[in-house]
């Protein structure tokens, strides 16, 4: 089982226990990636980059926008993932209510181009 923590003000999603190195390398490879632009960087051609982006980086830490992708890895590979902390920092019980309120009063003082 691996076991995230999401840490108050902070924008990433951390790594803080895992019971076998084989599952962070799984976990590691699962978020390496080949960039898009690797093939046309000169980096690459130098041998500088490998045309690869890491997204687990060396403090075991993923982008707090990529949580999704934990659930995803989590299905893919049938290793347990439990993340803490995660409901309270991305609000994911608010409701169409809360939004469209929040949305009114945005836009509360915002008229068009007819004055409307």
């Amino acid at each position: 089982m691996l076991k995230f923590k999401v840490f108050k003000n902070r924008d990433c999603i951390k790594l803080v226990e895992w019971e076998s190195d084989r599952e962070k390398n799984i976990l590691k490879d699962h978020f390496t990636k080949k960039s898009k632009d690797g093939d046309f960087n000169v980096l690459v051609d130098r041998g500088i980059w490998d045309g690869m982006d890491i997204f687990l980086n060396k403090n075991n830490e993923i982008p707090i926008g990529l949580w999704r992708e934990i659930h995803v890895f989590s299905k893919k590979t049938d290793i347990k993932c439990e993340i803490t902390g995660l409901k309270e920092t991305l609000n994911l019980d608010y409701s169409k209510d809360s939004y469209t309120e929040f949305v009114d009063k945005l836009f509360e003082n915002v008229f068009d181009e007819h004055d409307n």
